[in-house]
């Protein structure tokens, strides 16, 4: 895991009249929104079914980071058979994840999820996140103080041409992510027919 704060450096040039403590507010609420929208952190747990068709996301491992939240059930298995993802088999809500029919005791479950944190209480993130995202993020708590009006750092283009720079590196995350890290383009595979 890697320090957040250590993006201030990408930060604190451009708006040298802002404070610190609001530098630091915009990069968590940043990082708290590209988590949001990117899916990027990713993160597979692991359980034995207790055969019930409630279990609660605290029975899976590893536990989940202080401060983390599931923003998304990406797909599960069942002793090593996947299960589709749109599947009205399994959901997860509030903390649990919910079965119909329930899985048999005993059967190994791995529950791959999206997370995402508070802004409130986001610090660190993973270092690949950050190493490969980290401009995204500056660049999007770049558009935060500059949108601030009445302050001195105020910057309506600059704050647009951040926000371009951050939906670019978004493109670059959501690529990674439906390519698996591959290089490429991203593409529907069953695009929408045209019938205009």
């Amino acid at each position: 895991m890697g320090a957040l704060y250590d993006l201030l450096p990408q930060v604190a040039p451009f708006v040298v009249d802002c404070p610190e403590g609001v530098q630091t507010f915009a990069l968590r609420r940043a990082a708290a929104r590209f988590l949001a929208d990117s899916h990027a952190w990713t993160l597979p747990l692991a359980a034995d079914a207790d055969g019930t068709q409630v279990m609660a996301l605290s029975a899976f491992t590893p536990a989940l980071q202080a401060g983390t939240v599931v923003l998304s059930a990406l797909s599960l298995t069942i002793d090593a058979v996947v299960e589709p993802s749109l599947s009205p088999r399994w959901i997860v809500n509030q903390g649990s994840i919910y079965f119909d029919p329930a899985p048999a005791l005993g059967a190994e479950l791995v529950l791959t999820v999206a997370l995402g944190a508070s802004q409130q209480s986001i610090t660190e993130l993973p270092d690949l996140i950050l190493s490969r995202y980290g401009d995204a993020i500056a660049d999007l708590a770049l558009h935060y103080i500059y949108v601030t009006t009445g302050r001195p750092y105020y910057d309506r283009e600059a704050a647009e041409t951040a926000y371009v720079r951050y939906r670019q590196g978004l493109h670059e995350a959501n690529v990674d992510r439906l390519t698996g890290g591959r290089a490429g383009v991203a593409a529907l595979t069953n695009p929408m027919p045209d019938y205009f």
